[in-house]
């Protein structure tokens, strides 16, 4: 479980850096205006849901936030949290690397950040972390 949903995430963030620096965009809210963008960085995701998780995003300015909703309750156990948490420390470095990226396609050092959070069912936060460039 907690190997899926790092590698969910890494994959998350990954897609949404190639979009970035194709796209050239100012922002990336702007990227995210695009619909046909929506489209591909939520179909590529839907299979989250055969492994008892949601992915939802927000996008404001340079800030994006992901959510990853643990759906299956069954996965809730003791512990999970920190686990959560114990990975999202150990990919930092990759996630601050993926931040830079996006401060690059914005034109702007420092200017964007990616905040992943781990909720259960209920919407309760299990883990979260935000990330930004060093």
């Amino acid at each position: 479980m907690k190997g899926t949903v790092k590698t969910a995430v890494l994959a998350v963030i990954m897609t949404l850096t190639m979009a970035v620096t194709a796209c050239g965009q100012k922002t990336l809210e702007s990227l995210f205006n695009d619909s046909e963008m929506q489209e591909q960085f939520e179909s590529a995701y839907a299979g989250l849901e055969d492994q008892g998780m949601s992915l939802s995003y927000e996008v404001k300015g340079n800030d994006f936030t992901m959510v990853l909703q643990i759906t299956d309750s069954a996965l809730i156990v003791d512990g999970i949290g920190e686990a959560l948490q114990g990975a999202l420390d150990a990919q930092a470095d990759t996630f601050k690397e993926q931040v830079a990226t996006f401060d690059e396609a914005v034109g702007k050092e420092g200017a964007c950040s990616a905040t992943v959070r781990y909720t259960d069912p209920d919407g309760n936060v299990l883990a979260e972390s935000t990330f930004t460039a060093e």
